[in-house]
């Protein structure tokens, strides 16, 4: 079996390994013995997307999703969550609105890379 580092030198170029090796590096994962319901704060049905926060609005009291393309893909995000999401918006890291507000459950929209 390959360790983090190991992966990311034989990892031929993928920008998946090399994004989630860091990751998995630097937060070991840690277990504890029992068992508890399978709670999910949110679900993202997409392989080349990260999420990087979940915070408070520094003006209200909205729940700010900050998420991360991280291959240098186009494509669809689906969020999902087990808890009641009234309606969402996307904003700018500046936490101004960019689209119109929605009220779905689950919500899907289109991601692009970063450009400079």
């Amino acid at each position: 079996m390959l360790s983090s580092i190991e992966e990311v030198y034989s990892s031929g170029g993928e920008t998946n390994a090399i994004c989630s090796c860091p990751w998995e590096l630097n937060n070991p994962l840690t277990y504890a013995e029992g068992q508890t319901e399978s709670v999910s704060l949110f679900d993202i049905a997409a392989q080349n997307v990260m999420v990087d926060a979940v915070k408070k609005g520094e003006n209200d009291d909205h729940l700010i999703i900050r998420l991360h393309e991280f291959a240098g893909a186009r494509g669809t995000v689906e969020v999902a969550s087990d808890f009641q999401i009234q309606s969402w918006q996307e904003c700018d890291l500046m936490e101004r609105s960019i689209s119109e507000a929605r009220e779905n459950a689950a919500f899907t929209f289109d991601i692009k890379p970063y450009e400079n």
